[in-house]
């Protein structure tokens, strides 16, 4: 019994490893075939040009919506928390942080991923990846930073109310809360998220994985990344 229990767990442990092995592999490919020239025919442009429209200006209207509201919604929490603690002058450090260090990025990659037509169609046609993979990049990132010029502006309401702020004192505030470092974190966590809503979900499709299974797959890799990327600040700071 109690080798049959070791074998098992070298067993788990050994896929373990070869699934991580394959996923990497086939992640290296598909990025290392964005810089391959031969691969930009007409066809591949046509796909690239439909897919970021879908995913991008098709969900304009829907996107917008739920940003203002969730947007709004969590940074009046945040602002009611702030003033409770009597943390004040930090309200701006707290909404900078949080927009666009953390939920924009995340709000729009997933956002995307819903929206796109990645989980449902076969993998047949991801053979090539690259019109895809550019798609959801610059999709997560022009939204991410869309998504932080609205609840920026939607956050003065809250403020406004609660605190008594004028527009004046606002736009100063924000600005001297962003750092150079908010900027590229927003960026870099646009590609990688960018990225991993696109790998994920046909490398798993490909192994004909449920779509449950793909989808929080690719949610646990996300906040994955976040929790890497907050011990990084953290490390930073």
């Amino acid at each position: 019994m109690v080798i049959g229990f070791i074998e098992s767990i070298g067993d788990k442990t050994a896929n373990i490893f070869i699934s991580t092995y394959n996923i990497i592999l086939f992640s290296t490919l598909s990025i290392l075939n964005i810089f391959n020239p031969v691969n930009y025919t007409k066809t591949l442009k046509t796909t690239f040009v439909l897919q970021l429209y879908r995913t991008t200006i098709a969900i304009i209207p829907r996107f917008s919506i739920f940003s203002f509201f969730f947007g709004s919604v969590l940074v009046s929490v945040l602002i009611i928390l702030a003033s409770k603690y009597n943390l004040h002058l930090e309200i701006g450090s707290f909404v900078i942080n949080f927009i666009i260090n953390t939920f924009a990025t995340v709000f729009s990659a997933l956002f995307v991923l819903i929206k796109s037509n990645i989980l449902y169609k076969k993998p047949s046609v991801y053979s090539n990846t690259t019109p895809y993979l550019l798609s959801s990049v610059l999709s997560t990132m022009t939204l991410s930073l869309y998504f932080t010029f609205l609840v920026l502006i939607s956050s003065f309401i809250p403020l406004m109310f609660f605190i008594h702020i004028d527009l004046h004192s606002y736009k100063q505030l924000i600005f001297d809360s962003i750092e150079l470092l908010d900027i590229l974190t927003l960026f870099t966590k646009s590609i990688l998220y960018g990225l991993i809503i696109t790998i994920v979900p046909i490398y798993h499709k490909a192994k004909s994985s449920t779509l449950l299974h793909i989808i929080l797959t690719t949610i646990i890799s996300i906040f994955t990344i976040e929790v890497l990327s907050l011990i990084l600040r953290l490390y930073i700071n």
